[in-house]
Order: structure tokens, then sequence, then C-alpha cells
């Protein structure tokens, strides 16, 4: 169980119900948060801070443990004596760090620990609001899907990864069939409301790697890395009965929510804005042919 590092934002310093702060050696503990507060990721924040511990020797590895990720980071090597803090700013978790040593730590050695680890999370704390407000800035505020800007980026990079390694790459453009008439008749506060489920229902029938983009109005845009056709066909069927198989309950009436799905499946040397246009004209037929299904450009025997 990991002792919980409250900090002072007056003094900077740890402050642990059981005892006094300790005293900081203040001149290394300035000059490492004076390093630490250059990097606004928190990936190299904690990559800095643990390199700086193993150098003087006072760890053999060191684990940090992301509060708004699911993940750890380890640095160094794993041993059988671990120390674990979790560190707290005006009861904002900034994650957990664990110290492990071939030995056990003197109490002298935890208290200097602690004096560095005042060192580490202001730094630590701004590279994390730094990184939600990036996020912010990615995401459509409605549904929590990544926004135009952000699907532009991704894209570049797949296609990119997908170029240099040989990687197929799927993508599937969704739109809300007669999405128009739930605003028209139920007004924009339900139609806010099937949007924001409807992503939660795409979220649901997709795969961990898979991503998700608000392209605008009813429509989405769902990158498949390292997927062919045959997978993105398979995942837009699990999306399009995943979206009808409830009905949406809107200001006392039962309304049911149907979605058409257009594929399209990178080609080597294909511009972005092709592969975009592809998966388009694949939506639209799949409008064209009555809505509530699923088409592929080209068309399978095209």
């Amino acid at each position: 169980m990991a002792s919980i590092l409250q900090f002072d934002p007056a003094s900077s310093a740890a402050r642990r119900p059981e005892r006094p702060a300790p005293g900081p050696d203040a001149l290394r503990a300035l000059q490492l948060a004076s390093t630490l507060q250059v990097w606004l990721d928190p990936g190299r924040v904690i990559q800095r801070f643990a390199a700086d511990l193993l150098e003087h020797g006072e760890a053999d590895g060191i684990a940090y443990r992301d509060p708004e990720e699911d993940r750890t980071l380890l640095h160094g090597t794993r041993a059988a004596h671990r120390v674990a803090y979790r560190l707290v700013v005006d009861d904002e978790d900034l994650g957990e760090v664990t110290l492990m040593c071939r030995r056990r730590y003197e109490p002298a050695e935890l208290e200097g620990i602690e004096t560095l680890l005042a060192a580490l999370v202001y730094p630590l704390r701004n590279a994390l609001r730094f990184r939600r407000l990036e996020r912010c800035a990615r995401l459509d505020a409605l549904t929590g899907a990544g926004n135009r800007a952000a699907l532009d980026e991704e894209l570049r990079r797949q296609m990119d990864l997908a170029r240099r390694g040989g990687h197929s790459l799927g993508l599937l453009m969704l739109d809300l069939d007669h999405f128009k008439e739930i605003n028209d008749r139920l007004g924009h506060a339900a139609g806010d409301e099937v949007l924001r489920e409807c992503a939660a229902r795409i979220r649901g029938a997709m795969r961990r790697s898979d991503l998700l983009f608000r392209y605008g109005g009813e429509e989405f845009v769902i990158l498949l890395p390292d997927a062919g056709c045959e997978a993105a066909v398979a995942l837009a069927e699990r999306i399009r009965r995943a979206v009808s198989a409830r009905p949406f309950r809107l200001r006392e009436e039962t309304v049911r929510v149907t979605v058409s799905v257009g594929i399209a499946c990178h080609r080597p040397g294909e511009p972005q804005a092709a592969l975009l246009e592809r998966a388009d004209r694949a939506l639209y037929a799949a409008k064209r042919a009555g809505r509530n299904r699923v088409e592929v450009h080209p068309p399978a025997g095209a």
C-alpha cells in the first residue's frame, strides 16, 4: 500500500501526518526542480527524475503509475524491497511513484527521497495539466471523440506508419440516418443526447487500438490501424448493430436510430484526401441503397 504524500503549496514540502517534514538537501532539490520544470510531458518529467535517483544510487528501479492512463512507466530494474508514494497536491492525484531497491531503505534515506519528491511534484503537476489542455483542444466537447483537427493529424501519422511499415489501414465513415428529423422534431438537446449515446455505443464496439473522431454534424470517422477491409467490415457491422440494438428514450418518446457506414482501405501512395473521399463515396452508396447498411469502396468485384 502506498504512503500518501500531501504537498503544501505554500512551502512545497511534503507533509506526513506522523512526523514533521524532513530537512531538505536544498541545493540538489532546487537543481532537480529547475531541470524538471523544463519538460511539459509527464513521461519525460518522470524519466529525468528517475535518471537522477538512479545515478545517485538511491534506487535500482523506479515505477510511475499514471493517474490518467492505464499504464505504468518503469525505469531501471525491479527489486525486492519497495516503497510507494501516492502524490497529492490540493486533493489532485498526480499518480504513484514506487522506488525499488535490493536492500531495505533506512529512515534517513526515505526522508531524503521525500525531499526529492517535493522537487518532482510541481513540474509533474504542470505536465499533467498541460497534457489535459492539449487533449481538450483535440476533443469534441459533446461526444468526447477526437475533433477534425485531431483526425487530420492522426490520419497523417497513421498513413505514414502504414507506408513505412507496410501495414494496412482501414477508415470508416459513419453517418446517423435521418438525424435532421430528430433535431427538427425533438429539438437540439435531444439531438445532442443521441450523438453522445451513439458515440458511447460506437466505442463499445471498437477495438482498443481503433480511433474515433467526430467528423462534423452527425458524421464520425474511425481509423483502424493495422486492419484490412475484412476487419473493417466486421467492425462496421458490429457498430451498425450496436447503434440500432436499443431504442433511444427522448422526451417521453422512443426513437430508433440507425447508422450507415462507408469503408475505404488505404492504398500505397494514396493521398489523405483521396482515402477520405473514397470512404465518403462508400457512405453515399450506403445511403442510396436504403441506409442502415455498410458499403466498401471500391465495391466487391469492381
